[in-house]
C-alpha cells in the first residue's frame, strides 16, 4: 500500500535509527545480504513502517524542561504590591532588584503600586550559549498579581515559590488555562508577553549588535553540542561517536539535517558556518 501510494522522503536526523538497525543485523547475521534481508522481511517492514509513521506525527510542543505546553495564568490577591517585588524580585536571575525597581511604577513614597518582570533561572537546558532561561513572567498591579507560565509543572513550581514567600500576604484565586490554538489566535490586546517579547525579537533581528549577539551565542552553543550526549547517538556525544564509521555516518547526517532546517528558518544570521565548523572539528569531510 505503501508503495502503491507515493514515495516518501526520510529526512537525515532518520538515519541514525537506519544505521543502529542495519548494525543490530550485522551482529545478529554477520553481514546483511540478500538472504538476509528476506529473512527479515516482516521485521523489516515493521521498522520502515514505524518510520514513515513518524513523518506525519504531530510533533508534541513542549518548553524547555519538556513539559507538555499548556499556557496558564494564575490570578492572586496580595495585602501589599511593594511586600510581594520584594518577596519575588529574586526569582529574577538576570536583574537586579534596583534594575527591577527601575521600571516599576511607583508611588510618592518609592513604593512599588505596579511592575512586570521574568521569573527566570540561571543557565539553560537546550543551549551552553545562553546564561539564563525565563520560566514564566510576573505581573503585579497594586492589590492584584498575575503569574503567566506555559507548562502545568510550572504553576506548581511557582505556586510553592509564592507560599513559601508570601505565606498570607497573598491568596491564590483562579487560573485560567488555554490551548495553544487560542494562544495563537489571541488578538494584540490580550498577548500574554511573551509573545510581545517574542514580537519585539522579531523587530529587533535585523539590528548589526542582535545579530553579532546571535553569533556569539551560536559559537559558544555549537562549541558544547560537539561534546553533547545526543540520545540519538545513543548516548554519546558527536566527538565520541565519530571514533567510529558508523557514528560519523550518523553525525554527519545530523548535520545535513541542521543545513536543510536552517534554509528554511527565519533566523537573522545562519548555521552553516558553524556547521562547516563542527565538520571540520569532528574531522568530517564537507558533502
Amino acid at each position: 500500500m505503501s508503495i502503491g501510494s507515493a514515495t516518501y522522503k526520510l529526512y537525515p536526523r532518520f538515519k541514525p535509527k537506519i544505521i543502529q538497525f542495519r548494525k543490530e543485523l550485522e551482529e545478529d547475521f554477520g553481514s546483511v545480504t540478500n538472504e538476509v534481508l528476506m529473512d527479515v522481511d516482516p521485521e523489516l517492514r515493521d521498522f520502515f513502517m514505524a518510520l514513515q509513521e513518524a513523518l506525519f506525527e504531530r510533533p508534541e510542543m513542549c518548553n524547555t524542561d519538556g513539559d507538555p505546553l499548556s499556557f496558564r495564568t494564575l490570578h492572586y490577591e496580595i495585602n501589599s504590591p511593594e511586600d510581594a517585588f520584594q518577596a519575588l524580585a529574586p526569582l529574577c536571575v538576570h536583574k537586579t532588584e534596583e534594575e527591577l525597581r527601575d521600571q516599576a511604577e511607583l508611588d510618592e513614597e518609592s513604593q512599588v503600586q505596579g511592575v512586570q518582570f521574568a521569573w527566570s533561572k540561571e543557565g539553560h537546558t537546550l543551549s551552553k550559549g545562553l546564561d539564563n532561561t525565563t520560566l514564566g513572567h510576573i505581573r503585579i498591579e497594586e492589590n492584584r498579581m498575575k503569574i503567566e507560565v506555559n507548562s502545568e509543572a510550572r504553576e506548581e513550581r511557582i505556586k510553592e515559590e509564592i507560599d513559601k514567600r508570601l505565606g498570607e500576604k497573598a491568596t491564590y484565586k483562579v487560573t485560567d488555562i488555554r490551548s495553544i490554538e487560542s494562544v495563537m489566535n489571541e488578538g494584540s490586546s490580550e498577548t500574554p508577553s511573551w509573545r510581545q517579547e517574542d514580537t519585539e525579537q522579531e523587530a529587533l533581528k535585523n539590528s548589526p549588535e542582535v545579530q553579532e549577539a546571535i553569533r556569539g551565542v551560536l559559537g559558544q552553543h555549537w562549541e558544547g553540542w560537539i561534546d553533547t550526549e545526543l540520545p540519538v547517538l545513543g548516548g554519546k556525544t558527536p566527538r565520541q561517536a565519530v571514533q567510529t564509521e558508523d557514528g560519523r555516518e550518523a553525525v554527519q547526517a545530523l548535520l545535513r539535517d541542521i543545513e536543510i532546517t536552517d534554509k528554511n528558518s527565519s533566523m537573522p544570521v545562519s548555521q552553516q558556518p558553524y556547521v562547516d565548523w563542527a565538520r571540520k572539528e569532528l574531522g568530517l569531510p564537507d558533502t
